[in-house]
């Protein structure tokens, strides 16, 4: 339930209150849109068409998506359609800055004294994977490369601890 104003503000006797009441989740016989967010584009297409839906799409240049994949997709997962919607999807055209293929694992090395050890480690349908490790100077920016097998994160350690991780 919504409230316009909120819950807990304070009003003039009279004044107008909005209250907007779900109808609950759709029934069990609505079909809800999946998530192809991370996926290649001719899954979510070859779904619209077995749903009688047109499709849409954009190419946007994206720096951690390889070409071909999802990155955006209207109506939203778990959203209801019906056959004759369209189906509007934003698929990365990949990297069109000459860096690598695939998708890419990018931060900064923290500020010290001395040279960090840095490992990362690619979690996907693959298992852990350390795929990278080398000594880099404080402040200097690490950009590497990963080809993950489907949804992943890449774990990033200095010194042994692990600092940061990203999906993929």
């Amino acid at each position: 339930m919504v409230t316009d104003p909120p819950a807990q503000a304070i009003v003039s006797k009279g004044t107008l209150v909005s209250v907007i009441v779900s109808e609950g989740p759709p029934g069990s016989d609505t079909p809800l849109v999946p998530d192809f967010s991370g996926r290649l584009v001719s899954e979510a297409k070859r779904w619209a068409a077995q749903q009688g839906m047109t499709v849409s799409i954009t190419e946007e240049a994206h720096l951690t998506r390889g070409a071909g994949e999802v990155v955006q997709q209207y109506p939203a997962p778990d959203s209801p359609y019906k056959s004759g919607d369209t189906f509007t999807l934003v698929v990365s055209a990949g990297n069109m800055d000459g860096r690598e293929p695939g998708q890419h694992v990018i931060f900064d090395v923290p500020a010290g004294n001395t040279d960090k050890d840095v490992r990362v480690t690619l979690v996907d349908e693959r298992g852990e994977t350390e795929v990278y490790r080398k000594a880099h100077a404080p402040g200097s920016r690490v950009d590497i490369s990963v080809q993950p097998q489907g949804r992943a994160r890449a774990r990033i350690f200095i010194n042994g601890v692990m600092t940061e991780e990203q999906e993929l």
